[in-house]
């Protein structure tokens, strides 16, 4: 059977990411080569997440905080999460235009 990965190299936000099956799931989806970002209460925990997700072999784990029993830190989180990604896709459109700019070469000549 051929391992599912159909989130390599997508942005993943999952919340409940710090303990039990989030954070299971996280794992699974580090190895699958997501780009994660886990939304945390608790400092500590969310490191300590990090730490287990990370070790998983997945790329860099962002962390957002937020209580989510809490309308106006949910409605934070939605703000914050979108902020990220906006700046995200902007240095990815900045990279791309370099990428695509033709600079001169310039090669010495000999005497």
């Amino acid at each position: 059977m051929t391992e599912w990965t159909g989130v390599r190299d997508k942005r993943v936000l999952i919340t409940g990411a710090t303990r039990g099956i989030g954070l299971a799931a996280a794992q699974a989806l580090a190895r699958r080569g997501a780009q994660l970002a886990i939304v945390a209460r608790d400092d500590a925990r969310g490191a300590e997440a990090v730490r287990l997700i990370e070790g998983e072999g997945g790329s860099k784990v962002d962390v957002l905080h937020a209580d989510l029993t809490s309308q106006a830190s949910v409605r934070a989180l939605a703000d914050e999460a979108l902020e990220r990604l906006l700046a995200e896709e902007e240095e990815i459109e900045r990279r791309t235009r370099n990428e695509h700019h033709e600079t001169p070469h310039f090669r010495k000549e000999s005497d």
